[in-house]
């Protein structure tokens, strides 16, 4: 009985020893990677991506490790921890292959689990607005210069904003004259979207609305009445502004009356040139210029 039992003792022992796994090398060890992973796991086009792994070796070698990288399964030349590829497309498979060596012989291979591209969000390089000095006369457009890393279609969503208040029902990239004074001052935004993801909103430079000259609306007669020239200028001026008349050139004797009627008597014969000039309360002018003759 005692045979039996130091029979069975001496079989546990054997089975209890784990046999040195043997490479090619005899006497040593292969080493392993034990793990491996790609940060990030979900890349963008344009990001750093590198491989971080760990190794052993049961003889306690030092120990390389051999990288390859692959793109949708297939082999590249990208051998380093760390890559950079610009043009890495939305959608690309990326995995990395890893063969450890202790300088002896070469490990297993060892192959991540792949990441794959992720969409990467549209840009606002810049926007602009024009024109720079508006009137309260004048649209006021927006353009904005995008970029997408993916070259995916980008729209534009913009947002206007008067005297930091939004105007909630002008969507597009033009403000109409109709929504501002003068003295506003006029902000646009800019979020562009590629069908995925909206990147960051972009504010442009503010622009303030400027005053904007009265403008003269009636055209002279072109018949005397009873041997006077009589002519009503009417004009409008954009802000509300009150309006000045004032006859800047006529012949001795002409004048024109503060709401803006134009009398000539005893007219000289030949021609006679006039020009009127109208003015609002910041001095921005406009004028009108025109000749008749008396003999006419």
């Amino acid at each position: 009985m005692k045979k039996i039992f130091a029979f069975i003792l001496f079989l546990s022992v054997i089975a209890g020893c784990k046999k040195k796994e043997v490479g090619s090398v005899p006497g040593n060890s292969p080493p392993e990677i034990t793990s491996a992973r790609i940060v990030p796991p979900a890349p963008v086009a344009g990001d750093e991506i590198s491989v971080s792994y760990s190794t052993f070796d049961r003889d306690k070698d030092p120990v390389e490790v051999k990288i390859q990288w692959l793109l949708n399964g297939e082999p590249t030349d990208w051998t380093t921890e760390r890559i950079k590829i610009p043009g890495l497309r939305k959608g690309t498979l990326l995995s990395c292959r890893l063969i450890p060596n202790d300088g002896k012989e070469d490990g297993k291979v060892y192959e991540t689990e792949p990441v794959r591209i992720i969409n990467s969000p549209p840009v606002i390089k810049d926007i602009g607005i024009s024109p720079v000095n508006p009137g309260t006369k004048d649209d006021i457009k927006a353009s904005a210069e995008v970029y997408d890393p993916d070259d995916d279609p980008v729209e534009v969503e913009y947002k206007w904003y008067i005297n930091n208040k939004v105007v909630p029902d002008v969507k597009g990239d033009t403000l109409p004259s109709s929504y501002t004074k003068k003295g506003d001052i006029v902000v646009v935004s800019a979020t562009p979207f590629d069908g995925e993801a909206r990147g960051r909103e972009y504010l442009s430079n503010p622009v303030v609305v400027q005053n904007s000259p009265p403008v003269i609306t009636s055209n002279p007669p072109s018949t005397l009445e009873g041997g006077r020239f009589v002519y009503k200028v009417e004009a409008t001026d954009p802000d509300g502004d009150k309006i000045t008349f004032t006859l800047k050139e006529g012949p001795s004797g002409a004048r024109i009356t503060e709401d803006g009627l134009l009398v000539l008597e005893n007219l000289p014969s030949g021609e006679i040139y006039i020009k009127i000039e109208v003015s609002d309360d910041s001095a921005a002018t406009s004028y009108q210029e025109f000749r008749f003759s008396a003999g006419r």
